[in-house]
């Protein structure tokens, strides 16, 4: 049995393993020698309900005396209010576990996760991924990368765009916007559950600048020197994708990825599957761009060097060197100003309009997603009126190739036998 005495110092001192010393100013506080004279601070009590609530607060040389009858005293007020101690301590130590999670899950943990979902998901390019991957590890993870992600502000989100354009990026701090917003949305919607995210403070966050529409196309006469210097080239490579670029009027990615297994023969036509609107695209190519689709290998329309995947390097080098080619050629004093592979869908755009192409047809064939009720409603593929526009497109082409006098050197097929005047007369 121990009797209550005023815990000191020195009685701490004097205990002999095995023995407890019971606090006489603070209730159910004791003292207890272990068998190898190491004392440690515990509280005993008996609550109103005549059950026993027990607790080891530490060893004495961790916790002082004040600290233990502060800690005791907490104990004590829970107990004289009717309570039980035991269920405060297993609510305080979830909200203990709690914390530390939501500490541990910072903006980069977040990130790793998102972006490892994005992955296994497979619905992004490998570009639309490296991009968001530039992005976030360039401008955002080393602004609040380690902070945890339920104390990421409105603000905080705002100053990474604000840096951004203050630094003369306004248009990088225009991409910057979506990339922050989808990867908040996914922590409170699909990743909810991983995260703990419940408030998403990039709800209402907005570009800081005006984007500015690329106007690029090609003139009649831009389009002649195209034309001629695609015919000059000696790159094979680039003769083919920058031809089919031009026929096809689709995406660099779609075209560079294409693979001969996405031709139909049931629809004679290219069945891309996933366009950068989410949607399927079917592309009737013509006779000179069914053969463009027909020269890679088995695997992939233009293959690597190595055959074991699509080629996807040095595009900017060759269509540098097309405008280069292409100003060499162009009449003294015209500039041919600085131009993309992605302009060149806005080319076959421009001039199906010149061809009196049907507006809604022309958008179709470039994989342009309707908007508003047709959207909903106007579910028809517009299949053959595609065809018919790609053809009278190639048909032009193949009309300018023939007056500046490169069509033979463009790989252009052979038409049968009087079909050649009659499209090019059409």
């Amino acid at each position: 049995m121990t009797t209550p005495r005023s815990i000191t110092s020195a009685a701490i001192t004097r205990l002999k393993p095995g023995e407890t010393l019971r606090d006489r100013e603070c209730p159910g506080l004791l003292i207890n020698a272990n068998e190898n004279g190491l004392c440690s601070w515990r509280y005993l009590r008996k609550m109103r309900d005549g059950r026993i609530f027990k607790k080891t607060f530490g060893s004495t040389a961790t916790f002082s005396i004040i600290e233990a009858r502060e800690w005791a005293r907490g104990f004590n007020a829970i107990i004289e209010r009717g309570g039980d101690p035991g269920e405060i301590v297993a609510q305080q130590a979830t909200a203990d576990a709690d914390e530390l999670a939501r500490l541990a899950m910072t903006v980069r943990v977040a990130w790793d996760l998102y972006i490892s979902a994005l992955e296994r998901e497979g619905n992004h390019v490998p570009k639309t991924l490296e991009m968001k991957r530039c992005r976030f590890g360039k401008d955002v993870l080393p602004a609040i990368g380690d902070k945890p992600l339920s104390d990421v502000e409105h603000d905080d989100l705002w100053q990474i765009i604000e840096a951004k354009k203050d630094a003369g990026f306004a248009s990088a701090s225009n991409h910057l916007v979506p990339d922050i917003k989808v990867f908040f949305k996914w922590c409170i919607t699909y990743g909810r559950t991983a995260t703990g995210l419940r408030r998403n403070p990039a709800v209402d966050l907005i570009k800081l600048s005006r984007d500015r529409s690329r106007r690029r196309t090609f003139n009649l006469m831009e389009l002649r020197l195209f034309v001629r210097a695609l015919a000059a080239t000696d790159d094979a490579f680039a003769k083919r994708l920058f031809s089919l670029l031009l026929l096809s009027g689709q995406r660099i990615g779609n075209v560079l990825r294409a693979k001969p297994i996405q031709w139909s023969g049931e629809l004679d036509a290219w069945e891309i599957e996933r366009t950068k609107n989410d949607e399927p695209n079917v592309v009737p190519l013509s006779s000179w761009g069914r053969a463009l689709f027909d020269g890679g290998n088995a695997a992939w329309v233009f293959p690597s060097a190595r055959g074991n995947g699509p080629r996807l390097g040095h595009i900017v080098v060759l269509y540098r060197e097309l405008r280069t080619r292409m100003q060499a050629i162009a009449p003294e004093g015209y500039e041919v100003k600085h131009w993309t592979p992605h302009d060149l869908r806005r080319v076959i755009r421009t001039h199906m309009a010149r061809l009196r192409v049907r507006r809604e047809i022309a958008e179709r064939v470039i994989a342009h997603k309707p908007e508003g009720v047709e959207a909903i409603y106007d579910r028809y593929e517009y299949l053959d009126e595609k065809r018919e526009a790609l053809n009278l497109w190639e048909t032009e082409l193949i009309r300018i190739a023939t007056e500046e006098g490169v069509a033979d050197f463009l790989d252009i097929p052979a038409m049968p036998a009087g079909l050649s005047e009659e499209r090019l007369a059409a």
